[in-house]
């Protein structure tokens, strides 16, 4: 191991040892000073190529750290999708197919580097058939990496020099026509397993350019010099032998500082795939998580002490465990621990003495027993509830309905006509626009007579099947922003068409669904002992108020559609609050199950509180 080869070196011998990762670069040195000679650490904290992390999600690359060190985006609630329904209770094969269909494939990695000047790449991944197989399929994709015929010659000169050297039967070996055929599309693997002449041959490819992206275990990572315009970390998890986990910030480091060629880039990049398994916040944790220390995994060995073995008592061997950096970092431990013990025992003589009351003290003391163990209960007292009370949140956010997937989204947004009407958890019933320019995933159109962007594909909870979309104005079809006011592209005789075509189309009372589940969760509540006497304690009265006279003959009906139907059809005066409160949502569910868009200069909203729109003459 390394430490064997510092403790057994000869002492003219001047070591310089680097490192980007280490954080107990002072311990180091200093074991190093006592076990071999006298070293000078020297340290610097800046890059000479600063680095970028992207996230790579939605088909797009999205800056999340810029070459400053500043964070600018954030994808909390992106990721993990698989590991949160695992927990909520399982997950099926079908839905274990579609998230994992999600996972964006390298050959689009690949290619959206392409468009962005950012190869030469490495893809590290921590499989030697995963980097076979990706860099196999790349090729199949025909992304057409080289596209120079300069450059297609001197690769082809680097391989000929290569094979030239090697005998006719290892020349139709299938390791290397795999790596020939795939050097000559800028292609390339590398890993352990690979063949001295093949691992030099990418290597040589990728130092000089003519290789455009390299799939590679996390071994390139250490010792071998071929740094790359930019970095893919391919998983965040590797197996290290005993079970799947999360990758330190140190290996995540050591990959990462690959990427920037010095004197050739003036930035290097980091990019991290979106994962169905990995939340986005767990990537950023380990992005920008602090360097474990270097902890020594000094092991003595059978052939260590037979090689070392000087009869009659081995002082060799022992002379080699003695100056092992395991020992030197227990030795520290212990000095600190003896430190801390002397500190604490100087601690205690402070403290006064007489100060407990009672006898001897002993009645406060169990006194203060007695409160502890009330603050504990109390205390998981509260953790329980607070646990409930996130449940319970969790519950009442769930829809009683199959909610459409991620995946499912992505696909069905693929070909999703305009006019098609969706269901969104904020705003209710919507009618799809189109894409737009601002990205996201498109824009709708609301009750609220609004042009609004959907961000996020959990916006939406229902996606009706087999509808018939709406018909749409073409300046409707034309926006490209979101707009407050959709009466300044289209007249309100649209609209109102619009949501009178909306109300003909067959589809479920979502909302009617959505009042009798959460109705059903607070019995199961009350059921389950959190509550009792469950019982309606209040309500809201929603009043129509008008002029004595009742010129449109509303008083006595029994029914408030029936009265706003009547109210639309003279087009007597009516004065809506308008400013999306409680009372204003109820006013435009009601105007939808009357089937009227309410517009024209009958229809006035003033923008204000109850009191106000009741003084409006």
């Amino acid at each position: 191991t390394w430490e064997e080869s510092i403790i057994l070196c000869p002492e003219h011998v001047q070591l310089i040892c680097l490192s980007a990762t280490v954080s107990n670069a002072q311990e180091i040195a200093d074991w190093i000073s006592r076990t071999h000679r006298p070293i000078r650490l020297i340290t610097h904290d800046e890059r000479a190529v600063p680095l970028a992390l992207y996230y790579f999600y939605d088909h797009k690359l999205r800056l999340v750290i810029d070459h400053h060190g500043v964070q600018v985006n954030d994808f909390s609630r992106v990721g993990g999708e698989i590991r949160r329904q695992i927990a909520r209770g399982g997950l099926t094969a079908e839905q274990r197919r579609q998230a994992e269909e999600a996972e964006p494939p390298p050959w689009e990695i690949v290619q959206a580097l392409a468009a962005e000047n950012m190869l030469p790449a490495i893809y590290f991944l921590f499989s030697r058939r995963d980097c076979e197989d990706y860099a196999q399929r790349l090729a199949m994709m025909r992304v057409n990496l080289v596209r120079e015929r300069s450059i297609r010659a001197r690769i082809e000169q680097v391989v000929e020099t290569f094979l030239s050297g090697m005998r006719p039967e290892d020349r139709e070996l299938a390791q290397v026509q795999t790596i020939v055929s795939l050097a000559r599309q800028g292609i390339g693997f590398h890993h352990a397993g690979l063949l001295p002449v093949l691992k030099q041959l990418v290597e040589v490819l990728f130092s000089r350019g003519l290789m455009k992206v390299v799939f590679a275990t996390d071994t390139l990572a250490l010792g071998v010099n071929m740094p790359a315009r930019t970095v893919v970390i391919g998983r965040m998890t590797k197996w290290d032998g005993r079970r799947r986990r999360l990758l330190t910030p140190n290996e995540f480091q050591q990959m990462a500082g690959r990427a920037g060629r010095r004197g050739m880039d003036e930035r290097g990049n980091v990019v991290v795939p979106y994962s169905p398994w990995i939340p986005f916040r767990e990537v950023l944790e380990v992005a920008t998580g602090e360097l474990e220390p270097v902890r020594s995994a000094f092991t003595i060995r059978y052939n260590t002490v037979l090689n070392l073995w000087e009869p009659p008592r081995g002082e060799r061997v022992r002379h080699l465990l003695l100056e092992s950096l395991a020992q030197y970092q227990a030795a520290q431990r212990v000095r600190q621990l003896e430190d801390d013990i002397v500190a604490i025992g100087e601690q205690i003589e402070q403290i006064p003495r007489g100060c407990l009351i009672g006898l001897d003290g002993d009645e406060l003391l169990y006194e203060y027993r007695k409160l502890v163990a009330s603050l504990n209960a109390a205390r998981g007292q509260e953790r329980r509830a607070l646990q409930e009370l996130k449940s319970l949140r969790a519950d009442l956010d769930e829809r009683p309905w199959a909610v459409p997937t991620r995946p499912v989204l992505r696909r069905a947004f693929k070909t999703l006509p305009p006019g098609y009407p969706l269901h969104t958890r904020e705003r209710g019933w919507v009618v799809y626009i189109g894409r737009g320019l601002q990205g996201g995933i498109g824009l709708v159109l609301t009750r609220a007579h609004a042009v609004e962007l959907l961000t996020e594909y959990r916006q939406i909870d229902y996606l009706p099947v087999g509808i018939a979309p709406l018909e749409l104005p073409e300046a409707l079809l034309a926006a490209e922003h979101p707009v407050e006011d959709a009466r300044r592209l289209v007249s309100e005789a649209d609209l109102e068409r619009i949501w009178q075509d909306f109300e003909r189309l067959e589809l479920p009372d979502l909302e009617a669904m959505i009042k009798a589940h959460r109705a059903s969760l607070e019995e199961r509540f009350v059921a389950e002992g959190h509550g009792v006497n469950r019982r309606l304690v209040m309500h809201n009265d929603f009043v129509l108020v008008g002029p004595p006279e009742d010129p449109v003959g509303v008083k006595g009906v029994r029914s408030a559609v029936e009265a706003l139907r009547r109210i639309a059809e003279r087009q007597r005066l009516f004065v809506s609050r308008g400013d999306n409160s409680g009372t204003h949502t109820l006013e435009r569910q009601l105007w939808a199950e009357a089937g009227v868009v309410p517009s024209g200069t009958w229809y006035q909203e003033t923008g204000a509180g109850m009191g106000q729109t009741l003084n409006v003459t």
